[in-house]
């Protein structure tokens, strides 16, 4: 688990893979960040596969919030990369403040 600074992200960054650009809690389109505050708390896994990442996205946020495998997930309360060499590092909204 780890905390992040998300006192500089607005409603209108764009979330990416990376663990510090927020996260599109509603996944709409516009891929945009739906948390504001002080900090941001997430679980991150590293090295997982890219089966496992789309069945914990499935678990969590449901198939409708969910991208292919192998594909990479910016939509929802989990978001990873597309896969490398076969893993990828997931991270997984807990809270904001």
């Amino acid at each position: 688990m780890q905390v992040f600074d998300c006192s500089s992200l607005t409603m209108t960054s764009v979330v990416s893979p990376a663990a510090d650009t927020g996260f599109n809690l509603d996944g709409d389109a516009a891929n945009l960040n739906d948390i504001t505050g002080s900090v941001c708390v997430e679980a991150m896994i590293k090295g997982a596969t890219a089966d496992d990442a789309k069945a914990l996205n499935d678990l969590i946020d449901g198939p409708a919030l969910g991208a292919p495998v192998n594909s990479a997930d910016l939509k929802g309360r989990v978001k990873y990369d597309a896969p490398v060499g076969g893993v990828t590092t997931i991270y997984i909204y807990l809270t904001h403040r």
